[in-house]
Parts: structure tokens; sequence; C-alpha cells
């Protein structure tokens, strides 16, 4: 009746992918405090997504498999390319070089895309690691970017988010090999976003410091 090959990999795909969508909003409102809580949320059910796919994938499925791998991956770009790009946008980085690295991180994130699945796809699933720098980065390191925000001259943090911005852009597409997260690495990596959500809410509010 619709149209799709769906199992419960996908749906925790699109659960992220709505939520990333309903963070933008909420940074558009400079409600930041749920806007980065979401955009954490949305990592969790990539972080989640990506086991429930390997731990599912059956090679005789072609359709089911790489439905999967695009349907993530274009997600991903939502959630992990604009997402970010909007909240950046929202908390006051908004001069014409920051809208041209906004549209950079997002076609190098798109770049970054692509070049997985293609790998993917035409090693039938046997390949390991990285090449160049996952998308999903940015939901470690923006949390505790924004976080500062709190402690910290606005107009400083907006500067450490344009670096943010270039360094993990080009990042993106640098050919460098990156192992796969071991668990302890995935427990760290995990810490720190998880602390910069948690120091946003012990702060009443999130100052805005919009830049022309």
């Amino acid at each position: 009746m619709f149209l799709g090959y769906f199992n419960l990999a996908n749906f925790v795909t699109l659960l992220g992918l709505a939520t990333s969508v309903t963070a933008m909003f909420a940074a558009v409102a400079h409600e930041f405090k749920i806007a980065i809580l979401l955009f954490a949320f949305a990592g969790v059910c990539d972080s989640i997504d990506g086991k429930l796919a390997r731990n599912r994938i059956d090679h005789s499925d072609t359709k089911v498999t790489v439905f999967g791998v695009m349907l993530d991956s274009l997600c991903d770009l939502v959630s992990f390319g604009v997402t970010p790009c909007v909240i950046a946008y929202a908390f006051g980085n908004i001069s014409v070089f920051d809208l041209a690295v906004y549209i950079l991180f997002c076609v190098f994130g798109a770049i970054r895309l692509a070049y997985y699945n293609t790998r993917a796809l035409c090693s039938d699933g046997r390949y390991h690691g990285f090449i160049g720098v996952p998308i999903t980065t940015s939901v470690v390191l923006l949390p505790p970017i924004i976080a500062l925000a709190m402690v910290l001259d606005p107009v400083f943090v907006s500067y450490v988010l344009r670096v943010f911005f270039v360094a993990l852009g080009f990042a993106f597409i640098l050919k460098i090999k990156i192992d796969r997260p071991n668990p302890k690495t995935t427990i760290i990596l995990a810490l720190i976003c998880v602390a910069g959500v948690a120091a946003m809410f012990a702060f009443p509010s999130v100052p805005v410091q919009f830049l022309t």
C-alpha cells in the first residue's frame, strides 16, 4: 500500500529524523535546551538503528539492505548536517561567511555519506572502519560548544562554532581511515555529548549572540 521496505531499524532511523527536524524548529524558537536535547536524542537513535541493522542484516534480501543504507544516510544528512547549521544560525551566526560555511558543511557531509554508501554496497557489506570523519561526529561536539555560551562570552563561542563547522566539514572529505570506535571510545564520546546537554540544563538560559 505504501512505498518502502521497513524493519525496526528503519523505524528508529525515521524517529531520529523526526526528532532532529523538531530540534530545528525548537532552535528557531530559541528553545536551545530543547533543541540540543532532541539533537542528542537523534544521535541515540542513530546509534541504535546501526546496531539493529547490523544484527538483522540479511544479504539475501538486497532490497531491504539497500533501502536501509540509503534511508540512514539521507536521514543522517538532515539530522547531523542540516540540524547543526540551523542551531548555529539560530544562535546568531548569520553572516554571509557563516552561510557559506553551512553550505559547504552540508555539501561535504553529503559527499562523505555517498562515498560511505558506495563502499558499503560495492563491498557487499564486508568493510571495516570509515574513510573520512563520520558526519555523526557533530552530535558529540555541538552540545558542549553551545553549553559554553552559558559560562563564556557568546561572541567567543560564535567563533568557536565557526572553527567547528570549518574543521569538521573538511574532515568529512579527508581521505583518512578511521576505525570504528570500540566500546570504551563510544562511552567517552557519549559522555562528552551528555555532559554538554546536562550543562545546558544546569543554567537558567542560553544567551543568543546575533552577528551580522
